[in-house]
């Protein structure tokens, strides 16, 4: 049973880092492969993952009041990881959408996807780091065990 919004949002935020790195492993091995299926369910993981960026950003505004409060956490690790969220946000709905395009060329024209396929993989390749370093800009609001590290610390401004 869900308890509040930060309990969502840590349910959901796993869900588009993983997602768009698998789908974008899957992209790749599909165009190696030269398979349209693997194509197709990598483009399919991409909406989806755009899709479920929205709750897990909208659950984050949320989660935010929940953990303001708490011991060691600060404005300023909040604010760092919902400035990356908000990157992230656009990234990944704007690979749903050239994902949604290129499934709907793919079937009208496969020789025109070649192109819109590339610009796929490396939409998805940004996307992938941007929402790997979001993911660990979050850690870094509770978990006081990865926030050692001195120029972490320097990259936000807590020095």
């Amino acid at each position: 049973m869900i308890q509040n919004a930060a309990h969502l949002h840590l349910l959901l935020n796993h869900l588009p880092p993983v997602g768009v790195l698998i789908g974008f492993c899957l992209l790749i091995a599909g165009m190696i492969a030269r398979s349209r299926a693997l194509r197709a369910g990598a483009l399919g993981i991409f909406i989806a993952c755009g899709v479920l960026v929205i709750p897990t950003n909208l659950s984050g505004e949320e989660a935010e009041h929940v953990v303001e409060g708490l011991p060691g956490v600060t404005e300023g690790w909040i604010e760092h990881h919902e400035e990356m969220a908000e990157v992230a946000l656009i990234l990944t709905i704007v690979l749903a959408i050239a994902s949604v395009a290129t499934l709907i060329a793919e079937a009208k024209s496969p020789r025109v996807t070649k192109p819109m396929l590339a610009a796929v993989l490396i939409i998805a390749f940004v996307d992938v780091g941007v929402l790997m370093i979001t993911a660990h800009r979050g850690g870094l609001i509770r978990h006081t065990e990865i926030r050692g590290d001195t120029a972490v610390a320097q990259e936000l401004g807590h020095d």
